[in-house]
């Protein structure tokens, strides 16, 4: 099963996936407890790359460990809190996480360089960008102007590793209504394994 860790410094972006059974902590909302969890999950991850090593294989998910997805809702209020210590983590779970099952999403509303720094923006391969407020922010997502030129509301730009090209999406509009039903579902269903 995946797991995630959901870390949301606003405190009410990712609130109502509290009590998801996929959830592996507790939405994380304070920066201190930020910063602690990203440590931890690198020094998990440590521990996945030995036990691979032990089983000889090359995948954390072969050796039994489930996906454990990170996603961070603001970079940019970790960043204004322990910009290094942060930084850190990030680049390393980037850098050494997929092959031991863990995996980033990282958002911010303020791409700028002391948010998205070189050593973060060159190690997180796969880029989304919404409208952005300025040219410069599209730079910083993107790599060029575009993002600006974007209509809103979903519209969006998809950057990949291995396509030369970006391609132009729509993302879908979830509800407050809809993320309830689902995390309800799925608590129901927790529950009912029990």
């Amino acid at each position: 099963m995946t797991q995630f860790v959901m870390i949301d410094p606003k405190q009410v972006e990712l609130s109502a996936y509290n009590g998801l059974p996929h959830l592996a902590t507790p939405i994380i909302t304070s920066a201190t407890d930020a910063v602690n969890t990203l440590q931890a999950v690198n020094d998990a991850m440590d521990k996945h790359y030995k036990v691979m090593a032990r089983k000889r294989t090359k995948s954390g998910t072969d050796a039994g460990f489930p996906w454990l997805v990170i996603v961070i809702d603001e970079l940019a209020d970790l960043m204004l809190v322990s910009k290094k210590a942060v930084e850190q983590s990030i680049i390393r779970i980037a850098q050494l996480g997929r092959a031991a099952g863990i995996h980033l999403i990282v958002a911010t509303q303020k791409p700028v360089v002391s948010v998205i720094t070189g050593l973060i923006q060159g190690n997180i391969p796969a880029k989304l960008a919404l409208q952005t407020a300025s040219t410069s922010d599209s730079v910083r997502i993107l790599g060029h102007k575009g993002a600006e030129q974007l209509l809103g509301r979903g519209d969006a730009w998809l950057k990949l590793p291995d396509r030369v090209q970006e391609v132009r999406l729509q993302c879908a509009y979830t509800s407050d209504n809809d993320v309830n039903a689902v995390v309800d579902y799925w608590r129901y269903k927790a529950k009912r394994r029990g």
